[in-house]
Order: C-alpha cells, then sequence, then structure tokens
C-alpha cells in the first residue's frame, strides 16, 4: 500500500493535470464561440461580407460540381454529335448520284455488294459450325451484311429521287 507521504504529492498532480485540462477544454470552447460570433458579426457587416467565405457543405459543394461537370459533358456530346452529323449528311450529299443512270448503276452495285455479303455470311456461319468456333468471323460478316443492306437501301432511295 501507497504511504500517504507518496499518495499526497501524487494526488496533487492527478488533480493538477485534470484541472489543466479542462481550463484548456474551457478556453477552447470560449474560442470557439467568439470566433462564431465575429463571424456572424462580419457576415452582417457591410464591409467585411465578401471576406466571410459561404458555409457550403463539402457534399453539397461536390455533388453541384457534379451536376455541373454532367451538364458540360451533355453539352460538349451534343455539340460533338450535331458535328458528326452534320458531317455525315455532307458526305451523303456528296455521294448522291448526279443523274439517273448513275443511280441505277449504284443500286446495281449494292445489290451485288448485298448478294456477296450474304453469302459471305452464310460460309462464315456454316465453317463456324463445322469447326465449333469462329463464330468472331461470322459476327464480322453479319456486319458487313447490315452495312451493305443498308447501303442498298440509300441507293434505292437515291434511285427513287432520281
Amino acid at each position: 500500500m501507497l504511504s500517504p507521504l507518496l499518495l499526497a504529492p501524487l494526488m496533487a498532480v492527478g488533480v493538477s493535470a485534470i484541472t489543466v485540462i479542462l481550463a484548456i477544454a474551457v478556453a477552447y470552447v470560449v474560442l470557439v464561440l467568439i470566433a462564431e460570433l465575429a463571424k456572424e458579426t462580419a457576415k452582417r457587416t457591410p464591409g467585411l461580407q465578401r471576406l466571410v467565405p459561404d458555409e457550403e457543405p463539402p457534399d453539397a459543394k461536390m455533388a453541384r460540381q457534379l451536376v455541373e461537370a454532367d451538364r458540360h459533358a451533355d453539352a460538349v456530346l451534343a455539340r460533338v454529335e450535331a458535328e458528326l452529323q452534320e458531317e455525315a449528311e455532307k458526305e451523303r450529299r456528296a455521294r448522291l448520284p448526279l443523274t439517273p443512270e448513275e443511280a441505277q448503276e449504284r443500286l446495281r452495285a449494292a445489290r451485288e455488294a448485298v448478294s456477296a455479303a450474304e453469302l459471305a455470311a452464310a460460309e462464315a456461319e456454316q465453317e463456324a459450325r463445322s469447326r465449333s468456333g469462329g463464330w468472331n468471323a461470322v459476327c464480322e460478316a453479319r456486319e458487313a451484311l447490315e452495312r451493305a443492306n443498308a447501303w442498298a437501301h440509300e441507293a434505292a432511295l437515291e434511285a427513287r429521287v432520281g
């Protein structure tokens, strides 16, 4: 057991440490209150209003920035899509036949391309079935067939107009 001669100084050190900690805590609270009061006063003072930052929560600020970034990205994407569509329309107009004979020739060539693409797709599918593989080539052949059909459709419309 501790003797009273050792216990008294230890208790004094403990009490004084607790007193110092409490004093620091009270001082901190008082300083925070003074700072908040000064900030509120500065918000209401005409010359100091611009010096006090807005108290927007970080999450709200981040959400607002994300929304602004999304709007900007959508606007840029819309501009790019409009430019691409305009360029595609220019290219389509440049490809238009000048005479009815040219339109008929393009229609004939498009129909031949469709026939060739159908044959290539069928051959690729038959080859893939026999090997149990190579389906990537089938997909590519079907995409080529789709492009040829689109070309034939466009050529048919041009032949009717011309």
